[in-house]
């Protein structure tokens, strides 16, 4: 059993520590840089998201994929549905 452990750690590469908004954040650029289609849009997503999740996107991915929409919950849905054939990440922090 410890060797499968060891094997599956080698594989994995180096461990990096990570608290959830680091992890939102790397799982993103991840989504971001192996698909091309993936986009990020929501409340103030371009300057770092309310949660600050998307900190460096809009400067790494550009305007094209990484950009701000109004204050509207039932729009930013909209426009997700609507995006279809596209891998879309929403930030929407609602309150309800």
């Amino acid at each position: 059993m410890r060797s499968c452990v060891a094997a599956s750690q080698a594989a994995a590469g180096a461990r990096k520590k990570m608290n959830l908004f680091t992890a939102v954040n790397d799982a993103m650029r991840v989504a971001m840089r192996t698909d091309d289609t993936a986009v990020v849009f929501g409340e103030d997503v371009a300057f770092g998201g309310v949660f600050r999740c998307s900190m460096g996107l809009r400067e790494e991915f550009g305007n094209a994929r990484v950009f701000n929409t109004p204050l509207c919950e039932q729009g930013i849905a909209g426009f997700a549905i609507g995006a279809w054939g596209l891998f879309v990440d929403v930030e929407c922090p609602s309150t309800f």
